[in-house]
């Protein structure tokens, strides 16, 4: 039962997320944000 309620919280967690993303395009910068720094640190193109 537990474990159920957990997998259905980071379900909708995500869902929540995703949402963001899609309807508010300016938080993709935020949200990405942290993947572009760990590329730039290890000398990859940004894009």
């Amino acid at each position: 039962m537990i474990i159920n309620g957990i997998i259905l919280f980071v379900t909708l967690m995500m869902v929540g997320f995703v949402a963001v993303w899609l309807l508010f395009p300016a938080t993709r910068d935020w949200f990405e944000a942290p993947k572009y720094r760990f590329m730039e640190n290890q000398g990859e193109d940004r894009r």
